[in-house]
C-alpha cells in the first residue's frame, strides 16, 4: 500500500473524468413548435409540452449565462494577482486569446445610410455593433486546405464539408458548432444589461463612465463568450442542473457520440486522482514479488533434492537459517535434544527442559534448571531472596 501512495498512480491533482446518463443534447424547441404547427392534427397536450420544454431550456439558459458571466469575471481579469478559487472549474482557466486595439472600423461606413428604421432613441445614445466571425479546421489536412474561411456561424455547415472530417471529428465539431451558435446569441439576448460592467457600477451621487468603458465592455462581452463555451462542452455531459429538465434531452445514440459523454474532464475539490493500471501493476507484480520471496526456498530445496544437486550448498543454506542458528546456541550450552539439523526448522524432543543464563556466584557457575515458562523453582526463590538482602545491607 505504501508504494502506491509514494508513487505516480496517485496524485494530489483534483482532475477528474466527468459522467453522466443523461448526456445529450437540448431538443430545439424553436424547430418542433414550427414541425408541429405545420403538421397535421396538433393538439394541446403537443403544444403544452413544448413550451414547458422551452422554458426548462430557457431557465437552464439563463442560469448558465449568469454563471459564465461571473466566471469571466472572476477567471479572465489578467489583473488579478491571485485567482478566485472558483476558477479551478475547468482544466484551463482561460482560453487563449490576443487582443487588439484601435483597429479600423469592420463596417462600412454608409452601412446605415439606406437601413430601415428599426428603432426611435428616446434618449441620447452610442449604438455599439459588433463582428462575430468562426472557423472550422481539421489538422490533418494540408495547411493551405484545412480550414473554413472567417464567416459567421451561419455559414459554416457548407463550408464544413471540405474538411472530411473522421466520424468521431464530425461528433466533436457538431458539439463545438452548437456551443458557438449558443454562444453568439444567447449571451447578449438572455442577459441583457446584466452583461454589461456598468450596470455593475454604483455611485452615489453617480459618477461619469471612463472614456474607454466600450472597450471594457467588449472585452468583458468576449470573455464571456470564451467561458460559455468552457461551460457549454461541460454542461454537453453534465446535463441540465434541474432534474426535471432532463426529459427534454436527446441523450447520445451514436458510438462516437458517446465517447464524448466518456472523455470529458474537469476539476473537483471532493476527489482525488488515481491509475487504475498502475495501481493494478503495482498489486500484481508487488505480489508477485511477494510470492517468489516467500516459496523461492522451498522451490529451490525441492529441486536440488529431486536432482541430487547443490546438496552441499543447500545444507549450508539451510544450517544459516536463524532457527539453525539459535539450535546451534543452545546446543553450544548443551541445552536441547536436536534433531532436524538438516532442515529448516529444527525441534527438540517433546517436554524438554532448558537453562536459562547462568548465575555466577564466587566464580562458580550454577545452572538454573527450569521447565519452558515455568519459574517457580527452588534455586529461583534462592536468587530472588540473596538479591533482597543485597539490597538491604547498609553502603
Amino acid at each position: 500500500m505504501a508504494g502506491i501512495f509514494s508513487s505516480h498512480v496517485t496524485s494530489t491533482t483534483n482532475l477528474v473524468l466527468v459522467r453522466n446518463q443523461t448526456c445529450g443534447s437540448w431538443r430545439w424547441p424553436a424547430v418542433e413548435t414550427l414541425n408541429a404547427v405545420e403538421s397535421v392534427g396538433i393538439n394541446l397536450k403537443d403544444l403544452s409540452t413544448l413550451a414547458l420544454g422551452w422554458s426548462a431550456y430557457y431557465s437552464e439558459l439563463l442560469r448558465r449565462s449568469r454563471r459564465d458571466v461571473t466566471y469571466a469575471r472572476r477567471c479572465y481579469d489578467d489583473t488579478q494577482n491571485s485567482p478566485s478559487p472558483d476558477c479551478q472549474l475547468y482544466i484551463t482557466q482561460q482560453i487563449p486569446y490576443t487582443t487588439e486595439e484601435n483597429v479600423p472600423c469592420p463596417f462600412d461606413p454608409g452601412l446605415f445610410d439606406n437601413a430601415t428604421l428599426w428603432f426611435k432613441a428616446d434618449k441620447l445614445l452610442s449604438p455599439l455593433g459588433c463582428v462575430t466571425q468562426h472557423q472550422f479546421c481539421n489538422p490533418n489536412l494540408p495547411a493551405y486546405s484545412n480550414c473554413t474561411d472567417w464567416s459567421s456561424i451561419a455559414q459554416i455547415p457548407p463550408a464544413i464539408k471540405s474538411l472530411k472530417y473522421r466520424p468521431l471529428q464530425s461528433s466533436v465539431q457538431a458539439l463545438m458548432y452548437q456551443a458557438a451558435w449558443n454562444t453568439s446569441f444567447d449571451i447578449v439576448d438572455v442577459l441583457s444589461n446584466e452583461v454589461l460592467l456598468a450596470s455593475q457600477s454604483y455611485h452615489d451621487p453617480p459618477a461619469p463612465l471612463p472614456s474607454n468603458q466600450w472597450v471594457l465592455e467588449v472585452k468583458n462581452i468576449h470573455a464571456t463568450m470564451l467561458a460559455s463555451l468552457q461551460s457549454l462542452m461541460l454542461a454537453h455531459v453534465s446535463g441540465p442542473s434541474n432534474p426535471n429538465s432532463r426529459q427534454y434531452m436527446d441523450p447520445a445514440s451514436t458510438p462516437d457520440e458517446q465517447t464524448l459523454c466518456t472523455s470529458q474532464m474537469a476539476t473537483r475539490n471532493d476527489y482525488a486522482s488515481f491509475s487504475i493500471l498502475g495501481i493494478a501493476m503495482i498489486l500484481a507484480l508487488g505480489g508477485v514479488v511477494i510470492i517468489i520471496g516467500l516459496s523461492i526456498e522451498l522451490i529451490t530445496r525441492t529441486i536440488r533434492k529431486s536432482t541430487n544437486r547443490g546438496t552441499y550448498r543447500q545444507l549450508g543454506w539451510d544450517v544459516s537459517e536463524v532457527l539453525q542458528l539459535q539450535r546451534l546456541a543452545y546446543e553450544g550450552h548443551g541445552m536441547g535434544n536436536w534433531r532436524g539439523d538438516a532442515d529448516s526448522v529444527p525441534i527438540t524432543a517433546r517436554e524438554d527442559r532448558f537453562r536459562t543464563p547462568v548465575w555466577r556466584d564466587n566464580g562458580e557457575e550454577k545452572a538454573i534448571a527450569m521447565e519452558v515458562g515455568k519459574m517457580d523453582s527452588p534455586l529461583i526463590r534462592e536468587i530472588q531472596s540473596r538479591r533482597r538482602a543485597s539490597s538491604a545491607a547498609p553502603s
